[in-house]
C-alpha cells in the first residue's frame, strides 16, 4: 500500500488579534468572537481544560475536554458559536487564536 500523505490547509491569523495566553481563574472565561474571525485554534500545555461551544457553562466535570499537551484544536466558527473555557485544576494556560 502506497504511503498516504497528510495535507494542512494553511491557517491564517486574523491580523489585528494576536496570538494570547491568557492562565485562567476560578471563574468561567468566555471568548468573544471578533468581527470576520471564521476559525480558532486553541490549546493547554500546562492543566486540562473543559470548554463548551454553545454558550453554557463548562465545569471541572462537565464540557469537551482539553487535554494538556494534546495538539492544538483547530475549529470553524459559526455565528451560533459561544465559546466558554474552565480550569480542570489551577495553574491552566490557555492559547488561542482566531483566524480569517
Amino acid at each position: 500500500m502506497p504511503a498516504q500523505e497528510v495535507f494542512q490547509e494553511a491557517f491564517k491569523p486574523k491580523d489585528e488579534f494576536a496570538h494570547q495566553a491568557v492562565t485562567l481563574g476560578a471563574g468561567i472565561l468566555t471568548l468573544g468572537v471578533p468581527a470576520g474571525a471564521q476559525e480558532i485554534i486553541f490549546q493547554t500545555v500546562t492543566q486540562n481544560v473543559r470548554y463548551t461551544l454553545d454558550g453554557t457553562d463548562p465545569t471541572a466535570v462537565f464540557g469537551f475536554q482539553l487535554v494538556a499537551g494534546g495538539v492544538p484544536v483547530r475549529m470553524r466558527i459559526s455565528k451560533y458559536t459561544t465559546f466558554r473555557f474552565f480550569r480542570e485544576a489551577s495553574g491552566a494556560v490557555l492559547n488561542y487564536q482566531f483566524g480569517d
